[in-house]
């Protein structure tokens, strides 16, 4: 799906990614110090082309492009497998490569559109247990584990976390402080 305005923060903003971005993003998911624990990918800059169309033209899912407020592009987010009945989803395709203040803010930014404007009550995000920075992150919103799964092809088990809206807006406020009290020191 798209996006009609863009979600803008204080120091970062997410947009529907283009097909012009296609190049960015396949590089972007090809850094191994980005990728640890994300999916591979394989394809050509074609393929990603095609497959961020079809995430456009998708009736349950949105790809964003994180950038700074300078428009430099800081990574890319999404929610997807929306069940607008169920108001459910699920969130990653996650790798960001801003400081920490900009990747908070920009998961700030997509839980934001997730529960206050898609008016989601739970979404869905998996993360391997190794990743704790992201198991941090997951948690600071309200996250909690609901299960695991081992992964075979990364031979790694996976901490499923469910997040509530009801838990997202408990912490939103001292979370917004926080991203604007570090934010004015960048």
């Amino acid at each position: 799906m798209i996006l009609k305005n863009d979600i803008k923060g204080n120091k970062t903003s997410l947009r529907t990614a283009l097909p012009d971005d296609a190049e960015y993003t396949l590089l972007l998911r090809k850094k191994p110090e980005l990728n640890k624990y994300v999916h591979k990918i394989d394809g050509t800059i074609d393929d990603q082309k095609n497959w961020i169309k079809a995430q456009m033209e998708s009736d349950d899912s949105y790809f964003f492009v994180a950038t700074d407020e300078l428009g430099n592009l800081l990574g890319t987010t999404s929610v997807y497998d929306i069940n607008a009945e169920e108001k459910f989803g699920f969130t990653g395709r996650t790798v960001l490569e801003g400081n920490q203040i900009q990747n908070l803010e920009i998961i700030y930014l997509l839980y934001y559109f997730v529960f206050e404007e898609l008016g989601l009550e739970t979404i869905r995000t998996d993360v391997f247990e190794e990743n704790l920075s992201a198991i941090g992150v997951t948690e600071r919103f309200g996250g909690v584990c609901t299960g695991n799964q081992f992964i075979d092809s990364f031979g790694l088990n996976e901490l499923i976390f469910t997040i509530s809206k009801e838990n997202y807006l408990k912490r939103k406020d001292k979370i917004v402080s926080l991203i604007s009290r570090f934010s004015s020191r960048l």
